[in-house]
C-alpha cells in the first residue's frame, strides 16, 4: 500500500514573526531576526549573535498561551513547538476534526538553535 504525505498547514514561531503571515511579510520586507548579543550573560559564548522570540516589543511570554500547570510539565522547546503546531492545524483547516479523524493527522516539527 502506498502512503501519501500532504502538507496542508504551516505554523511559525521565529525571530522574524510569531505566525506564518507576520514571518512571511517580514522576510519579504528584508527584516533580519538576529542581532548582536549584548550583556554580561553572553560574554563567554563563542558566538554572540542570535535571535529572540518577541511579541509587541517584549520577550515572547509562553504563559500567555499555556497554563502554569502545562508549563511545569513541558519544556520551553515543547511549548514553542505546540504553539506553532496549533497554527499549522488551524492553517490546514483541521481544528474541528472528529475524535476518530484526529487519529489520522500528524504534525512534523523542525527546530533550530534550542
Amino acid at each position: 500500500m502506498q502512503r501519501r504525505v500532504v502538507v496542508t498547514g504551516i505554523g511559525v514561531l521565529s525571530p522574524v514573526g510569531n505566525n506564518l503571515r507576520e514571518a512571511w511579510q517580514n522576510i519579504i520586507q528584508g527584516k533580519i531576526g538576529i542581532k548582536k548579543l549584548e550583556g554580561e550573560e553572553y560574554l563567554n559564548l563563542p558566538c554572540r549573535v542570535g535571535g529572540f522570540l518577541e511579541e509587541n516589543g517584549a520577550k515572547f511570554n509562553l504563559s500567555n498561551y499555556f497554563s502554569k500547570s502545562e508549563l511545569r510539565s513541558i519544556s520551553p522547546a515543547t511549548a514553542y513547538a505546540l504553539y506553532a503546531s496549533r497554527e499549522a492545524i488551524e492553517n490546514a483547516g483541521l481544528s474541528n476534526l472528529s475524535d476518530e479523524d484526529k487519529n489520522t493527522v500528524g504534525v512534523a516539527v523542525g527546530m533550530e538553535g534550542l
